[in-house]
C-alpha cells in the first residue's frame, strides 16, 4: 500500500477529475485496506516485509481429479482477503465478497508436471451506459455522448503456473498432472481463521509458538494483528488439549487415549512428565499412558508407577489389584503397589506372603499390618473391651478359670498368626507380675492364659483385676 492520503479542498476551488476520482475511489479503498491489512491481518515482527498477507476466509475449493480441467469454486458466499496490482504497485488488504462463483482452466496442453493455482483481487469495468462529454476543441464547442463503464466491480483472477507470477497472488492449490490427466489436487489454502488446510489446520510455530512469540517483551514480540491473535489463542488451546494428533476444536470432555484426541491426554503428557527444570517443586515421572483396557488412569499392570511421593491423598472407593499384586481394601481408587525399595522411605509391597527369609528392608506387606489390637479389663464382673480394632468379643472360658477367649471381627487366614499379650503394670506397682501365652488359635478366635511370674501358678483371670494389651499379626482371610 502506498501513502494513504485524503482529498483536501477549499471554498471556490474547482474540483478536477483526478481529485474526484481520489475522493470517490482511491481514498476510500486505501482506508478500508488499511483496516484490513494493518489491523485484521497485521504485520508481525518475525514476518518478512515482502511476505504476502492474503488469506481465504471461505470458499475457493479446487477440483479436477482424473480430468484436465481445473475448477475453482468460490461459491456464493466465498470471501477472501487478497492482494491486487494497480499502477505497477502491489496493494494488500482487499476483501473480496463478489465476483464469479466459479472459474475453470483446461490444462490439456500443459506438459506433465506439478502446477500451482493462484488467485488475486481485480477491479473490472461494469455498468456500461451513456454519459455526456464536452468537446471544447470543436468549431462549435458541444456535448456528445459516449457509452462507457460507469462503475468498477470487484472480481478475481486465476492462473495456473509452476512459480508465483507476482506478490499479489495467493496460492490455493497444487495440481499434479501425469499421463495427460490430473492425478492429484492438494488443498493448500491459508484460511484466515482455521489455518493452512494442507497442515491439517493446526496452529504452527510460524503462526504462533516460536521463542520470540512467548517472550515477556510483549511490546516487541506481542500480537500485532487480529489474525495473529486468533491463531495464538488456537495454539494455546491446542497446547492445553494436547498436540501430536490432537485438534483444538474437539470436545475437551471427550476423546480417547488410543486415538490421542481429546482433553490434555495422558498420552501427550507421557512425553512431558510434567517436569519442571532446576528447583522444581513438582515433578511427575513414570508411565502416564492409560492402560489398554481403560481400567486405570495412571500406569498399567505392566507399567506401574514407582517412587510416588504424595501429600494429603484422598480417594473414593477401594484398592483393587490383581495378578502379581496383592489385594487390600482401604479407602482408595485402583492403586497398584510397586516392589521398589528405597533406603530413605518405607513402601507398601504387593508381594503376597513373602518367604520368611526375604529382604523386607523398609517394606510393609499385607500380612505385616496389625490385624487386631485391644485393651481389655479382666476380673470380677466379666471381661470388658476398653478399646481396640477387629475384636468382636472377649469371654471367660468357664468359671474359676485362667483362660480368656478373644474372637475376631474379621477372620484370619489360618492359625499361623502371632499373638502378643502384655499387662499394664511396672516394677514400681503393687501386685504380682505375669507372663501370658496363647493357644487354641483358630481362624476366628484364640485363647489367653496367664501365670504368676514369681510362682508360675495359673492366674484366674475372672477374679484377678488386670488390664491386658493384645496385638495380632498375620495373614487375614
Amino acid at each position: 500500500m502506498g501513502n494513504k492520503t485524503y482529498l483536501r479542498t477549499e471554498r471556490g476551488m474547482r474540483i478536477d477529475q483526478p481529485d474526484f476520482d481520489h475522493a470517490a475511489r482511491v481514498s476510500q479503498r486505501d482506508g478500508l485496506n488499511a483496516i484490513v491489512d494493518g489491523f485484521l491481518v497485521g504485520q508481525d515482527p518475525d514476518q518478512a516485509v515482502t511476505q504476502p498477507r492474503a488469506y481465504i476466509i471461505r470458499g475457493f475449493d479446487v477440483t479436477g481429479l482424473a480430468t484436465t480441467v481445473v475448477t475453482i469454486t468460490k461459491g456464493v458466499n466465498g470471501t477472501a482477503i487478497l492482494g491486487f496490482r494497480e499502477g505497477g504497485a502491489t496493494q494488500q488488504g482487499c476483501v473480496l465478497t463478489q465476483g464469479q462463483a466459479s472459474k475453470a482452466i483446461d490444462i490439456v496442453s500443459f506438459p506433465d508436471a506439478t502446477y500451482q493455482v493462484f488467485i488475486r483481487f481485480v477491479f473490472r469495468d461494469s455498468n456500461f451506459t451513456n454519459r455526456l462529454f464536452w468537446n471544447a476543441t470543436a468549431p462549435t464547442p458541444v456535448e456528445f455522448p459516449r457509452n462507457i463503464p460507469t462503475r468498477v466491480a470487484e472480481d478475481w483472477d486465476v492462473v495456473i503456473e509452476q512459480v508465483s507470477p507476482g506478490a499479489e497472488w495467493i496460492r490455493i492449490a497444487e495440481v499434479d498432472k501425469a499421463g495427460g490427466t490430473i492425478t492429484d489436487v492438494d488443498d493448500v489454502r491459508d484460511l484466515f481463521f482455521e489455518g493452512n488446510a494442507f497442515n491439517g489446520f493446526e496452529p504452527v510455530d510460524a503462526e504462533w509458538g516460536s521463542a520470540s512469540d512467548r517472550l515477556d517483551t510483549r511490546g516487541a514480540n506481542g500480537v500485532f494483528g487480529f489474525r495473529r491473535f486468533v491463531r495464538s489463542v488456537y495454539r494455546q488451546i491446542q497446547d492445553i488439549i494436547g498436540d501430536s494428533g490432537n485438534r483444538w476444536w474437539v470436545d475437551a470432555k471427550a476423546g480417547s487415549a488410543s486415538s490421542g484426541v481429546g482433553p490434555r491426554s495422558l498420552t501427550a503428557l507421557n512425553a512431558e512428565k510434567l517436569g519442571l527444570v532446576a528447583g522444581a517443586a513438582f515433578k511427575l515421572a513414570g508411565i502416564l499412558t492409560p492402560d489398554g483396557d481403560g481400567t486405570r488412569d495412571l500406569g498399567s499392570a505392566i507399567a506401574r508407577f514407582q517412587d510416588v511421593f504424595c501429600l494429603n491423598v484422598e480417594a473414593s472407593t477401594q484398592v483393587n489389584t490383581s495378578a502379581v499384586n496383592a489385594t487390600a481394601t482401604i479407602t482408595g481408587q485402583d492403586l497398584v503397589a510397586t516392589n521398589s525399595v528405597s533406603q530413605d522411605f518405607a513402601f507398601f509391597d504387593a508381594t503376597a506372603n513373602p518367604a520368611p527369609g526375604a529382604n523386607v528392608q523398609n517394606r510393609q506387606f499385607a500380612n505385616s499390618i496389625v490385624k487386631l489390637w485391644a485393651t481389655v479389663d479382666v476380673g470380677v464382673g466379666g471381661p470388658t473391651i476398653v478399646d481396640g480394632l477387629n475384636i468382636a468379643s472377649v469371654a471367660y472360658v468357664g468359671t474359676g478359670t485362667a483362660f480368656l477367649e478373644v474372637s475376631f471381627a474379621q477372620d484370619m487366614a489360618d492359625g499361623n498368626y502371632a499373638v502378643w499379650i502384655g499387662e499394664r503394670n511396672s516394677l514400681g506397682e503393687a501386685g504380682a507380675l505375669h507372663v501370658f501365652g496363647s493357644y487354641s488359635k483358630a481362624v476366628g478366635s484364640f485363647r489367653i492364659l496367664a501365670r504368676d511370674l514369681a510362682t508360675a501358678a495359673l492366674t484366674q483371670l475372672d477374679t484377678t483385676a488386670l488390664t491386658l494389651h493384645i496385638k495380632v499379626l498375620g495373614e487375614q482371610a
